[in-house]
């Protein structure tokens, strides 16, 4: 298991799981099956997808010290419920709930989580990834003219999905409606970078999104 877990600056907390067990392994570390169990009753045992299912939810156990459900809103963003003193009570303490906002974004052997107060945004993607076949759907002609490599346009890709995870459906034509500015490195070294991505968004003035990058992935999130 190779879990990290960060605090981000303003308390919200990122997450990241390497998948590199089966999905009984996964199960085996979560006692609350009826907290995911629909999520994957459809899905054959083992595939991919319910091992990232699983995975994310080991994660957030791990980030917040017990298991979650994760909940959708009507535009399908996911939330966790928290709890709080109450007036309501179950078993004899005063409960209520509010909810705590959440990101999920999963990849090739990897999830990723960031959980928050406010609305936040993640995506990882698997570096590598033929993305050229698909750029002009994401980026206008300035945006690919000063991107100087494919990881380059892979953090774009990723910033652009994270953005749209935190704007709603109301930003669905990223494309059109945000423009990547201008990506700020403090660490780059090949593959291996880190920095800021300043993104202009239509009605709403730019944006700063944070990244990372290895051999392995790109992540992006914002706060």
């Amino acid at each position: 298991m190779n879990v990290r877990i960060q605090t981000l600056p303003d308390g919200s907390q990122l997450g990241l799981w390497q998948i590199a067990e089966t999905a009984s392994e996964l199960k085996a570390q979560l006692q609350l099956p009826d907290m995911y169990a629909d999520r994957i009753a459809r899905l054959p045992e083992d595939s991919r997808r319910m091992r990232e299912i699983l995975a994310v939810r080991c994660l957030l156990k791990a980030m917040t010290g017990e298991e979650q459900r994760v909940l959708y809103d009507k535009d399908g963003k996911p939330l966790v419920p928290q709890q709080m003193e109450s007036v309501r009570y179950e078993n004899g303490k005063e409960i209520h709930y509010v909810w705590s906002y959440l990101s999920i974004s999963h990849t090739d052997g990897w999830a990723a989580v960031i959980l928050s107060d406010h609305p936040v945004g993640i995506d990882i993607e698997r570096l590598g990834r033929q993305v050229q076949h698909v750029t002009s759907h994401f980026l206008k002609a300035p945006e690919m003219e000063f991107l100087q490599d494919d990881v380059e346009l892979h953090i774009a890709w990723c910033v652009k999905e994270s953005l749209f995870k935190i704007l709603g459906r109301d930003y669905y034509d990223l494309r059109r409606r945000t423009s990547v500015r201008k990506i700020c490195y403090a660490r780059r070294n090949g593959n291996n970078r880190q920095g800021t991505v300043e993104v202009a968004v239509e009605e709403q003035g730019l944006k700063t999104l944070y990244f990372k990058t290895n051999d392995n992935f790109v992540l992006t999130y914002i706060f």
